[in-house]
């Protein structure tokens, strides 16, 4: 895995350091041009033992077993959510949303996961393809499966056993706050930034170090 965000950098290490060989994860910095600018980043690995090889299997719909309970219907969209999901809160009219998304190359995973959390009442009613293809930044076309407002409330409450990646928890903890009045619009909006900040930080205090050991 190659990454600018610590926090990707430590659920990796959560995930995948417990079943890797030795207990292992070897991790180096890399940097590659990019429209005439010179990006850093940190390339991570984990050779994984072969007994646990079955459980990384990629799967390109939702297991039949997943939709029939709600649990592992959960544990399966919070994993699909942490590696390629968006949890955060948007201003509409002076006011704080919810806002929730997957994006992924794999139209018929989307469609099944829309289905599957339909059977228990959370209806996710956008899955459109991707504006940014063919910008530079994708490659293939991707899909977003999204919804928004009191829809993200009642889905994270499903969620949220589940999520690992901190950055979600610290979201989910503000849309909680909001959803139940314990905080106002301009209050969730003004922590939206405050973490939206700290992460920034984050990203540059990381990516820096991967430019000194390469750079000096």
């Amino acid at each position: 895995m190659s990454t600018t965000h610590p926090l990707q950098e430590k659920l990796f290490i959560e995930l995948f350091k417990p079943i890797s060989i030795g207990d292992k994860i070897y991790k180096w910095p890399e940097s590659k041009s990019y429209r005439g600018r010179q990006l850093y980043y940190w390339t991570l690995r984990a050779y994984i033992h072969p007994k646990y090889s079955s459980m990384l299997r990629k799967l390109k719909y939702v297991p039949q077993e997943y939709i029939n309970d709600v649990r592992l219907l959960s544990a399966f969209t919070a994993g699909l959510t942490d590696a390629d999901g968006s949890i955060t809160i948007e201003k509409s009219y002076s006011r704080a949303k919810p806002l929730f998304k997957i994006v992924n190359k794999n139209y018929k995973l989307l469609k099944e996961l829309q289905e599957g959390w339909k059977k228990y009442g959370i209806y996710i009613p956008e899955l459109h393809i991707n504006k940014n293809v063919g910008n530079g930044y994708r490659k293939y076309p991707t899909w977003e499966l999204r919804t928004r407002g009191r829809k993200v409330y009642l889905l994270l409450s499903r969620l949220k056993p589940h999520i690992r990646h901190e950055e979600h928890v610290m979201k989910i903890r503000i849309i909680e706050q909001l959803g139940r009045g314990i905080i106002l619009s301009q209050e969730a909006l003004l922590m939206r930034k405050q973490v939206k900040q700290l992460i920034k930080h984050m990203i540059r205090v990381y990516v820096d170090e991967a430019k000194r050991l390469l750079v000096g």
